[in-house]
């Protein structure tokens, strides 16, 4: 088995934080949305049934008018939630469900990433397509830019 890669108590404790502040924070989430939205535009031949794990905010409209059959769940309930669970690592889904799997900054509070890929994989319809957004070295360029601007 893989090792745990967070404390199971502090995870628990940060995700309350989370919980509590991500709304007004939710920048990054509508732009990651946008960009999945734009992917999944690029590839609608593709997407009969969608799953979305993440924060899509208002963009969640636009998935919902292209595509019939439309899940969506994140780590805390939302409106537009049909499922909320703090780990990808357990989908409620039957095998071969999803022809289009969008998961949108989330993939950062999984402890077991390789299962979770594995969980998507079996969701996935034959000829299925995974989309994530992820922060990474580049993410908040301009920010870092600003505070090393700021401390000389």
């Amino acid at each position: 088995m893989q090792p745990l890669i967070f404390d199971l108590v502090k995870q628990k404790k940060n995700l309350e934080r989370f919980r509590t502040q991500f709304i007004i924070n939710d920048f990054l989430y509508e732009l990651g949305a946008e960009i999945i939205l734009d992917c999944t535009l690029r590839s609608t031949s593709r997407a009969n049934d969608l799953l979305l794990y993440g924060y899509f905010g208002q963009s969640i409209k636009s998935f919902c008018g292209l595509v019939k059959n439309v899940k969506h769940g994140f780590i805390i309930p939302l409106p537009t939630t049909n499922f909320h669970d703090s780990e990808e690592e357990a989908l409620p889904f039957a095998p071969n469900s999803f022809n289009l799997v969008c998961s949108n900054l989330s993939l950062h509070f999984i402890n077991h990433v390789p299962l979770s890929f594995s969980n998507y994989k079996k969701i996935l319809k034959k000829g299925g397509l995974f989309i994530a957004t992820i922060i990474g070295n580049y993410s908040l360029f301009e920010l870092r830019e600003a505070f090393n601007y700021a401390d000389d």
